[in-house]
């Protein structure tokens, strides 16, 4: 573990590091000493360990500053056995401060910072590959939701899409390595949905998006078209797609056959309430979920598929709650632990994560595969769970739907 094979397909799984504080390269170090290599001696004592990364807009400003700036980062990576794979490039800021919430959407994708980010981070998941390997980078998908004019910011986010895809052309050019960019879908931002994700990609990315791509670099259309198909992808997480009602496998199978590729499954687990009118001990136990650091959207389904929004638990319980308690369910953007198949009165979504997984297996998919629950540190009496072993008991649930599926660790 964390390695898997099936025939001759190889899987990468990691769990996300933006579980861990850190904003400078010295202190992501000192947490994968204190927190990962531990897991590692666990997990794969004598074997490589795969790595998901979370690197902020500090730690990539300082592995970018000069050429040699990275190696001793690098060398730390390579010295213990970890390969990095995949890189989160969602949050830009300190994604342990004191408050997050809807900052973690700046800068925007309209924002220049955003673009010269991602693309450093590009470099720096590139220099830590191997040779000839793809690598990939998670994003969000333009801004928050009241952030401008979303059909500016869809315009600002294709030009500034593009101009990343051409640096990344750029790079696989110099490197032999691919970096494929991952659109993360998430609620109250510019693309929520599956839906919104393939239109974008489809009306825009794809139809407009070679043109722009051509006029920039010189290319022949027909190439810059390979060239956006090869390094932009989509970020699949179970979570945020949960939340708002989706069929996973359904969306799993529109991405198929729309030809958008899937460059990374974040495996992620969502709180649910059901039943909240005839439930007030469930209400009053997500009240208990309420904490100040993180974005917790809240959507509510009722019958014949109405639908109500909430930007947070905290706008949820600051409100009227006499129509949220007439809908079937609710269920919040609270990446709680994939162990907790309930946390009576309150359920999850997990069941829909075992379903999907072994379907984007099966129907070969996706090779990056990334364990992401960060809020060990704001759940309710969970502060105090030691975070090696909560970690560890995550990969063996994920484990066994990977075994159960045909792939076995190599």
């Amino acid at each position: 573990m964390p390695i898997y094979k099936r025939f001759s397909t190889p899987i990468l799984l990691a769990y996300c590091t933006n579980v861990h504080p850190g904003e400078s390269p010295e202190e992501v170090i000192s947490s994968l000493t204190q927190y990962t290599l531990p897991l590692k001696k666990r997990l794969v004592p004598e074997h490589p360990m795969a790595l998901g990364l979370r690197l902020g807009g500090a730690a990539v400003r300082a592995l970018t500053e000069t050429r040699r700036a990275i190696e001793p980062f690098r060398a730390f990576i390579r010295g213990t056995g970890l390969l990095p794979f995949t890189l989160n490039a969602f949050p830009y800021g300190d994604f342990h401060s004191k408050r997050v919430k809807e900052t973690v959407f700046e800068p925007t994708w309209l924002d220049d910072e955003r673009v010269l980010y991602t693309t450093r981070a590009a470099r720096v998941l590139a220099a830590l590959i191997g040779e000839g390997e793809t690598g990939s980078l998670s994003t969000h998908t333009g801004a928050y939701r009241s952030d401008g004019n979303q059909v500016e910011v869809k315009e600002g986010l294709l030009h500034n899409l593009i101009r990343v895809v051409s640096s990344l052309h750029a790079l696989q050019r110099e490197s032999g390595k691919t970096i494929v960019l991952c659109l993360e879908p998430e609620p109250f931002s510019t693309l929520e949905s599956t839906e919104e994700v393939v239109d974008f990609f489809q009306e825009h990315l794809f139809l407009e998006g070679p043109a722009i791509l051509a006029e920039e670099t010189g290319m022949d259309p027909r190439r810059a078209e390979e060239v956006i198909w090869t390094h932009m992808g989509v970020c699949f997480d179970t979570c945020h797609l949960s939340v708002q009602f989706e069929d996973l496998r359904d969306a799993a199978r529109l991405y198929r056959t729309k030809g958008i590729r899937i460059g990374k499954v974040q495996i992620s687990n969502a709180l649910e309430l059901q039943d909240p009118g005839k439930n007030p001990e469930g209400v009053e136990a997500l009240r208990r979920f309420q904490e100040e650091k993180y974005l917790h959207q809240v959507i509510g389904r009722g019958l014949r598929g109405r639908r109500m929004r909430s930007p947070d638990l905290d706008d949820l319980f600051g409100g009227s709650l006499k129509k949220w308690l007439k809908l079937e369910k609710w269920r919040v953007h609270y990446h709680v632990p994939l162990t907790w198949d309930s946390v009576p009165p309150l359920s999850t979504t997990r069941k829909d994560v075992a379903n999907v997984i072994p379907y984007i297996l099966e129907e070969n998919l996706c090779q990056h595969f990334e364990i992401e629950t960060y809020t060990w540190g704001v759940l309710p009496d969970q502060k105090d769970q030691d975070l090696v072993t909560a970690l560890e008991e995550e990969f063996q649930w994920v484990d066994g739907i990977f075994k159960k599926a045909g792939w076995n660790q190599i």
